[in-house]
């Protein structure tokens, strides 16, 4: 929750940079995606 509030306020400071916003959309696109697979394979592990 902080990491997104964070996210936020640095999209609003480069709010002018389209390329660097979009950079930062995507970035924070693949933190989800690699947090959302370390959860699942924690899950599958902790299950053995």
């Amino acid at each position: 929750m902080i990491v997104l509030v964070f996210i936020v306020c640095i999209n609003g400071f480069f709010n002018s940079n389209e390329m660097l916003k979009g950079f930062i959309n995507i970035f924070v696109f693949v933190f989800i995606l690699l947090l959302a697979l370390f959860c699942l394979i924690y899950v599958k592990y902790k299950k053995r």
